[in-house]
């Protein structure tokens, strides 16, 4: 019979497994639902300079090579800028 803190360790990593996968369904879930008008958090760039950024969906386009489109406005008035992701790189809805 395995000691009860190894069975309280393996219960506790299981726990823990439940944990991460219902947040990246809850996160699945969340960019499926994503429409124009909505307030995402994505990221943007690439390696070094990859950053997050909050924006308001402008425009949703399904292509065959890159799947859904997003473009999404960041920033307010004269400094706002436009940017093309994927709907890979929403990590959430605001």
């Amino acid at each position: 019979m395995p000691a009860p803190k190894l069975l309280e360790e393996r219960l506790a990593d299981a726990r823990a497994l439940v944990d991460r996968l219902e947040a990246e369904i809850e996160n699945e879930v969340i960019k499926n639902d994503v429409r124009e008008g909505d307030r995402i958090k994505f990221v943007f760039g690439r390696a070094t300079t990859r950053r997050e950024l909050v924006g308001l969906v402008r425009g949703i386009a399904i292509d065959k090579v890159q799947g859904i489109l997003l473009r999404v406005e960041s920033g307010e008035g004269f400094h706002a800028e436009s940017y093309k992701i994927n709907i890979r790189d929403v990590l959430k809805k605001l």
